[in-house]
């Protein structure tokens, strides 16, 4: 397991981590979760997989709090399959229990796409987590097929703006129009907003023109474990 900080763009304060399962085959090495975690779902074993994500960050969130506060949340991804399952809600707050958590410390971050799947389930699944105290984000949003007013029928937490509209966007004066567009309509709802992929100083110098945008990257952190 490694942890990859998201950060208040302003101040580069560290407010939450995101856990990303790393698989290091002894044959082929480091094996993409892109090309593994697609087939863990259509094989139907993604669910234990969430299980232990979830089960790892909780063990290791006294080492994470110990290095970036401990106002820390951890944020863990979650599949449509996780979302869909009934047993999905008690299992992971008997994981945190067992740990001494509180709901509050674990982000569950969901694709719209994922959402999207059987969104009727998805509302009913996030609103009880919510109504528990599990903070939601929508992961990637961008690059599924939501509607505007689908996504203000979710109980949302935490907005991710998927890497794609960074692209470019220094020299594109409408792609910063509708990044700006987006920020808006976080605010709106009333929603932390998270822009992923920031590597570059002069996009970050850009960024900081919005004082309460967060920022995930390589310009502030690789993924690493939690005891380096």
């Amino acid at each position: 397991m490694e942890y990859q900080p998201k950060v208040r763009i302003r101040d580069a304060k560290v407010r939450s981590v995101e856990a990303l399962i790393r698989w290091h085959h002894p044959e082929f090495g480091y094996v993409s979760p892109d090309r593994w975690i697609p087939q863990a779902e259509e094989a139907g074993v993604i669910y234990p997989v969430t299980l232990w994500v979830i089960e790892r960050a909780c063990s290791e969130y006294r080492h994470l709090t110990a290095r970036y506060g401990n106002e820390l949340a951890v944020a863990v991804n979650i599949s449509a399959t996780d979302l869909t399952h009934a047993g999905f809600e008690q299992d992971i707050t008997d994981i945190i229990t067992r740990h001494k958590l509180e709901a509050k410390d674990l982000i569950l971050e969901i694709t719209e796409t994922a959402m999207m799947t059987d969104p009727e389930a998805s509302r009913r699944m996030i609103h009880s987590l919510h109504r528990k105290g599990f903070r939601i984000a929508m992961d990637d949003f961008g690059t599924g097929h939501s509607s505007l007013g689908t996504l203000a029928s979710f109980e949302l937490d935490e907005l991710k703006i998927d890497r794609s509209f960074l692209k470019g966007i220094l020299d594109h004066p409408a792609r910063q129009r509708v990044f700006r567009a987006t920020l808006e309509l976080g605010e709106a709802l009333d929603l932390d907003v998270v822009v992923e992929g920031v590597e570059d100083e002069a996009v970050v110098h850009w960024l900081q023109q919005f004082p309460d945008l967060h920022g995930q990257g390589f310009f502030w952190g690789r993924p690493e474990p939690a005891c380096p």
